[in-house]
């Protein structure tokens, strides 16, 4: 039998208000990690030169990438030696953003980026989001700016739905899926995904480090899965691995057993 496959992937929270030169470093910081998958957010309408910056590491340390045209803010890359031919990409939107909804938080179309190639493990797609603030408990937004129309919370049970949904659908079978991203809710005390069949890193390992503003980055697997685990997880702050970003970088790094060979 094929020893298991170790499969590393990576979330990157970056921060749009960074200056042109802090953005640069850590998209070279990210990108030169070595994982075999990486989601991200804030590299939407606003982050400068963050698109063309990743997109320009991506290829330097063999990454395919994808930012869509869409106003949203995610993104996803796959490691070339990991998936030879070019994966399927695309974009699920989910919740409008905050000029549509009449929100007085400022924030763009929330959704699922995604992409979906073919590796030696079979099938995996990878999915990024980023939950929208303030939203711990319900009516939390409002007792920051009055008035306030949208209910964060119920928006992220959308988006944490959603995911679910993307989940079963891409984890059909023997295919993998995963997703990463910025949260906005403390996943010690939350489920971020609203009862969906998605785990994170963390709720496995039993173990809620510190993102930057609580555990609230996170990396999931499907929870039909069942050739996957999550061996190790990592939170690294400024001093492990400084990024310019108000997040810290997180690595989970998953077990996957090959895929049955046919006798």
């Amino acid at each position: 039998m094929s020893k298991p496959h170790q499969l590393t992937i990576l979330h990157a929270s970056l921060q749009y208000s960074d200056t042109r030169t802090q953005r640069a470093e850590d998209a070279e910081t990210v990108m030169s990690q070595g994982a075999d998958l990486i989601t991200g957010t804030e590299a939407g309408p606003g982050s400068g030169n963050t698109p063309e910056e990743l997109k320009r590491q991506a290829k330097k340390h063999g990454y395919w990438f994808f930012l869509p045209a869409a106003p949203t803010d995610c993104w996803v890359a796959a490691s070339k030696e990991l998936m030879p031919k070019k994966p399927a990409t695309g974009w699920e939107k989910v919740l409008e953003g905050s000029h549509a909804m009449g929100d007085p938080h400022r924030y763009g179309p929330k959704g699922i980026v995604w992409l979906r190639g073919e590796t030696e493990l079979g099938r995996i797609s990878l999915g990024a989001f980023h939950g929208l603030t303030k939203a711990r408990f319900h009516g939390m937004e409002r007792r920051h700016k009055p008035g306030d129309p949208v209910d964060h919370r119920a928006q992220n049970m959308k988006l944490g739905r959603a995911l679910g949904r993307w989940a079963t659908r891409e984890g059909k079978g023997q295919a993998l899926a995963f997703v990463g991203g910025d949260s906005n809710l403390n996943d010690k005390k939350d489920d971020v995904f609203f009862g969906g069949p998605l785990t994170t890193c963390w709720d496995e390992l039993k173990s809620w480090p510190n993102t930057g503003h609580g555990c609230i980055d996170v990396i999931a697997s499907y929870d039909k899965d069942g050739r996957v685990s999550c061996k190790r997880a990592r939170s690294f702050n400024d001093r492990q691995l400084h990024l310019h970003t108000d997040h810290f970088l997180i690595r989970a790094t998953y077990e996957v057993r090959p895929l049955p060979t046919r006798s």
